[in-house]
């Protein structure tokens, strides 16, 4: 596939992106959220036309319940953010757009395949270690559902805002009780 047009090639991004069936160990979004995803567009479009229609979310027959809707989106949101953060560091360590693109959503998704320079005959060793460092936290991501990873960096992120601010009061503190110099 890296001898077809970009075009062609960019199309290869969705499989990239949907990842296995509900309840696989596969990576990325899985086929069921795309579904959620694709019947919540149609509500929407549909909404635009009859403001006031009642359109539940159906899938195999059963209605699916709003908070598991809004749990989908959310999710598709937060991993969107994830890829394009991914994709965004890669370009800001010298990663070409499309190879940016291609093995960002190649390694959130576990398939281990990529675009551009990250086609079907090379490896990941063609990027720097901050690059294959991104990868490992994208193929994490992935793995691991977007989520886990939301939850954890929050609570680091809440740790590091702790031990600033203790920190900051530990200098006022000190620059209160120093004596004033004449």
């Amino acid at each position: 596939y890296s001898l077809w047009p970009v075009a062609a090639q960019l199309l290869l991004l969705i499989p990239f992106a949907t990842g296995g069936m509900t309840g696989s160990t596969a990576g990325a979004m899985k086929v069921l959220r795309f579904q959620v995803m694709a019947q919540i567009a149609r509500r929407e479009i549909l909404l635009v036309v009859h403001p006031t229609a009642a359109k539940p979310i159906v899938l195999d027959g059963r209605r699916v319940d709003e908070d598991v809707v809004s749990r989908v989106i959310g999710f598709s949101v937060w991993y969107f953010l994830v890829a394009v953060g991914g994709v965004v560091a890669l370009a800001a360590l010298g990663v070409d757009l499309v190879t940016g693109m291609g093995i960002a959503l190649g390694s959130m998704g576990g398939s281990g395949l990529g675009l551009g320079e990250a086609g079907p005959t090379t490896s990941a060793l063609i990027f720097s270690a901050p690059a294959r460092a991104v990868l490992a936290l994208l193929m994490l991501a992935g793995r691991l559902e977007v989520f886990a990873l939301v939850v954890v960096a929050t609570g680091a992120l809440r740790s590091v805002r702790r031990a600033a601010v203790a920190s900051v009061d530990r200098v006022m503190d000190l620059l209160a009780i120093a004596p004033a110099a004449n």
